[in-house]
């Protein structure tokens, strides 16, 4: 029950099977609200056990930011009402400050609508891994991380503003860590309420962690 209700999915909404307003990043399947609600309802099994859910937001390439965020709040309202999974909003990977207006829209609904869903939000997604497009530079996404918590905590104080989910692999991670972040580390710390690292595991789940501390992931 305690991993149940910290385990979560990512998702990017549809509001139809393979239908894709995201046209930076193209994919068929089926994530209407209708199948992802039965699909975590099957896994909770009517257990009154939650799922997170970890939404991605992006201005879906040159579409008007409302029109993506109004297609977001009618499917997180109806994946909300059929299983009461609370929401993680997150830049997707290569966003940036232009993304920030729809996230804030949804945290605003989330409070005016009185469903409270959002439970936190977050800087962009893995600045530091090469989506095609190459690395976000921390500069950019410490400013980002700023914006988002100041314009966040002004309408709901009690959301989490999460940083960027800063990812490193294993063994050796500490230089991944220090690299991307450098000076800024204290600036992104400061604009966060939590910290948010991505782990990518060796293929062996017992492999040394690469240094003297003599640890296993």
């Amino acid at each position: 029950a305690d991993c149940l209700h910290r385990f979560g999915v990512n998702i990017f909404p549809r509001p139809s099977v393979n239908g894709y307003p995201w046209a930076w990043r193209g994919s068929q399947g089926d994530n209407t609200a209708v199948t992802t609600a039965r699909a975590i309802n099957y896994i909770t099994a009517g257990s009154g056990l939650t799922m997170n859910i970890r939404e991605y937001h992006r201005d879906a390439g040159g579409k008007p930011a409302r029109a993506i965020t109004t297609l977001q709040e009618a499917w997180i309202h109806d994946v909300f009402a059929a299983t009461g999974s609370p929401f993680t909003l997150s830049i997707s990977a290569n966003g940036g400050a232009k993304d920030i207006p729809g996230i804030v829209d949804l945290v605003k609904d989330s409070v005016t609508s009185g469903l409270n869903y959002v439970r936190w939000v977050e800087g962009i997604n893995e600045p530091n891994n090469d989506f095609g497009s190459g690395t976000i530079t921390i500069d950019t996404t410490a400013s980002v991380q700023t914006e988002l918590r100041q314009q966040v905590s002004a309408i709901a104080p009690g959301v989490v503003v999460a940083g960027p989910s800063i990812i490193f692999g294993l063994p050796g991670p500490d230089g991944w860590l220090t690299h991307y972040l450098g000076d800024s580390l204290q600036a992104v710390r400061s604009a966060s309420t939590a910290s948010n690292v991505h782990v990518y595991p060796p293929k062996s789940p017992n492999a040394a962690d690469g240094s003297s501390r003599g640890g296993f992931l």
